[in-house]
């Protein structure tokens, strides 16, 4: 048997040396996919990947995002009962859960990784560093949603990659937005501008220095992070938090840094899409309850009111009324509930938060709180965060 193994080795061996003189001069060709991007045809489309990345953040956003995070936070239910058992009543559906895991390796994970490849921290490092944040903030929502997932090794292997551990995986996030920060923090600020990105930016391209705003971005994400983990592990949060808190990128602070993509290749806002679109999004009892009972008068700006009485509702027309979670829908007796107000900041077209100066301050105040370093007065941090969401929807806090 060894002997014939041998000989048929041989023979194998002596079939791919006769073969060689004749394919090796056309090896490349042979070994290039001829519907595939090269290099240089792949840099050239990297532009306008980054303002696809931001928008695919929320890929998939109803059945990802909207019909179980959103519905868990209080702020939407549907109308819709689907079927019998999902997300809605308590019944996880896989179907729809599963795009709020594998479209983010798909849509911001895989440019980043071709990027990397191409080496664009070399060609365009303020670039880089934004795929980075991008990244950092698409992934953040996956694990926190899901625990462990592959994340130092994905794309590595197309047959068994590893799990990295939450905690791998937060210290991977805090030294890629080291990365981020150092490749935005230019010892002259006139080089502020990411001109190379230009449109294509769909998230501060229209700023004047779009490069401090995303070095904003980044500071106040991994402030985010750190106060996600301060209960898990509070020496790193700490040390994080102060990092973000002490950078002289600094944070954001008012409206005008809040960190938004804008609609383009025809896409629509995702909250329009699926409350006045498909009909299947409606406020959430929670939200309503807590500004019907707090007078909050920002609610005209973020829903809008009963639209004629149902047997449901005794309250009618002009009313604010969400729907609870986990109750039997349709839209015969729901449909009429208040939904998003797509005629303010849920219009077809209106650009989505990724994060706002709001959530920072209110980020701040729960730092000083802690007593991390730099965070300043609770009390201070707390009211502006208050007054900076009154801005950010437009509305007047009065007395």
């Amino acid at each position: 048997m060894k002997m014939t193994f041998n000989i048929r080795t041989a023979a194998a061996a002596a079939l791919l040396v006769v073969g060689a003189s004749s394919c090796t001069k056309n090896f490349k060709d042979y070994n290039t996919d001829p519907a595939a991007l090269n290099d240089e045809q792949s840099t050239s489309l990297l532009q306008s990947t980054f303002g696809i990345m931001a928008q695919n953040i929320y890929h998939n956003y109803q059945t990802a995002v909207n019909l179980n995070c959103d519905g868990y936070a209080g702020y939407y239910t549907s109308p819709n009962p689907f079927t019998a058992s999902n997300d809605q009543n308590y019944g996880l559906k896989d179907s729809w859960d599963a795009g709020g895991f594998t479209d983010q390796y798909t849509y911001v994970m895989a440019p980043v990784a071709k990027m990397r490849q191409l080496n664009l921290i070399s060609t365009h490092p303020d670039a880089w560093a934004i795929a980075l944040i991008l990244q950092v903030d698409a992934m953040d929502r996956v694990t926190d949603r899901f625990g462990p997932i592959p994340y130092s090794k994905a794309g590595t292997s197309v047959s068994a990659i590893p799990y990295d551990s939450q905690q791998q995986i937060y210290n991977e996030f805090f030294a890629q937005l080291d990365t981020a920060v150092s490749l935005l923090t230019p010892a002259d600020t006139t080089t502020l501008a990411a001109s190379w990105l230009g449109s294509s930016d769909l998230v501060y391209g229209t700023s004047a220095l779009p490069d401090a705003q995303w070095l904003k971005f980044a500071n106040s994400l991994r402030l985010r992070l750190a106060m996600r983990i301060s209960k898990v592990d509070a020496a790193t949060a700490k040390t994080q938090g102060e990092k973000a808190l002490s950078d002289p990128g600094g944070l954001m602070t008012t409206p005008a840094d809040d960190a938004l993509f804008q609609q383009s290749g025809g896409r629509n806002n995702d909250v329009w899409t699926v409350a006045s679109s498909y009909g299947d999004c409606r406020m959430g009892a929670a939200l309503m309850t807590y500004m019907t009972g707090y007078k909050d008068p920002r609610l005209p700006v973020y829903a809008l009111p009963v639209t004629g009485k149902k047997m449901t509702d005794s309250r009618g027309a002009g009313a604010y009324a969400g729907i609870r979670l986990g109750t039997f829908v349709s839209k015969d007796l729901y449909g009429n509930f208040s939904g998003p107000n797509t005629n303010t900041f849920f219009q077809q077209t209106s650009s989505q938060w990724l994060m706002s100066a709001a959530e920072v301050w209110f980020l701040k105040a729960e730092a000083a709180l802690r007593g991390w370093n730099y965070a300043g007065d609770a009390k201070t941090n707390y009211e502006t965060g208050v007054t900076t969401s009154f801005q950010q929807w437009g509305v007047s806090v009065g007395t």
